[in-house]
């Protein structure tokens, strides 16, 4: 427990200590989030009608899914066939690859400035040219496992799920689920932190086999420090009227941003300090 508490002392000494930086790292990860919600918004209203079409497919393709339920077929079947189906979810499909061509720039610009200079507070010096390569090929790869994940996911769901009688039900589905989510969130944090060895994935995946207690006691005080103050702060904002308006909410909520800012910079220091410690 020595390695980890030299870890939590330094990343908060070297957090507190180069403040300087702490808003620079908010401004990039609220613009971050900005232009995130903007192309979610837009994928979301082009993609609309579509999606619309699709659950009025569904009602017309009601005698189709009944046989398809009564031969003891996959209900999805019926959909696939469709040719109005079809179309509209190609069309949802090329929204999706441009929604996630843009996330994805908007990631690496945003993020991988952010994570540079979290780099620069833990005292690694690194060239933001060197840097910026490595960062969007691991980010790039994290892209394809994401993408893998989700399409055995809703495969899973088609095959399992959509059954008469389903094999699995829908709540241990949902809690594996929510396992693997947190599972990979940890892979992924761990493995940025882990930039510059030479297999982040599979180097983080190794440290956590290697020192689970370190892993699982980070991830704690990082959790715990972020619901305190999240309490905190839904405490003070629950108590004043100007937070019950629309306006409000917003002004509550960007305020939280800023709050909370300083602890994300924080737990990001912390990763690269505890996967410093062999």
């Amino acid at each position: 427990m020595g390695v980890f508490t030299s870890s939590l002392k330094k990343s908060i000494g070297k957090t507190i200590s180069k403040y300087r930086y702490l808003p620079g790292i908010a401004g990039l990860d609220l613009l971050f989030l900005l232009l995130f919600g903007v192309i979610s918004f837009f994928f979301s209203l082009f993609a609309e009608n579509h999606f619309v079409n699709v659950a009025e497919s569904g009602g017309r393709l009601i005698p189709e899914i009944t046989e398809a339920l009564a031969e003891g077929k996959l209900p999805l079947s019926a959909f696939l066939s469709d040719q109005v189906v079809m179309s509209n979810l190609m069309s949802v499909a090329s929204y999706a690859i441009i929604f996630a061509v843009f996330a994805y720039v908007i990631y690496i610009l945003m993020q991988g400035s952010a994570w540079f200079i979290t780099y620069k507070i833990a005292n690694e010096k690194k060239k933001f040219k060197e840097f910026m390569p490595r960062f969007s090929l691991l980010s790039a790869r994290w892209t394809g496992i994401v993408a893998v994940y989700l399409f055995l996911a809703v495969l899973f769901v088609g095959i399992f799920l959509l059954r008469p009688e389903p094999s699995i039900s829908s709540v241990l589905f949902s809690l594996v689920t929510e396992i693997i989510n947190y599972v990979l969130l940890c892979i992924a944090f761990l493995s940025f932190a882990m930039l510059y060895s030479k297999k982040p994935i599979i180097n983080s995946l190794k440290f956590i086999f290697k020192h689970p207690v370190r892993i699982i006691s980070a991830l704690f005080i990082i959790a715990l420090a972020f619901y305190v103050n999240f309490g905190i702060t839904f405490w003070i904002f629950n108590n004043l009227s100007f937070s019950a308006t629309a306006t409000g909410a917003y002004i509550a909520a960007f305020i939280r941003f800023l709050i909370a800012a300083p602890f994300l910079a924080w737990a990001r220091v912390f990763l690269i300090e505890i996967a410093k410690s062999k």
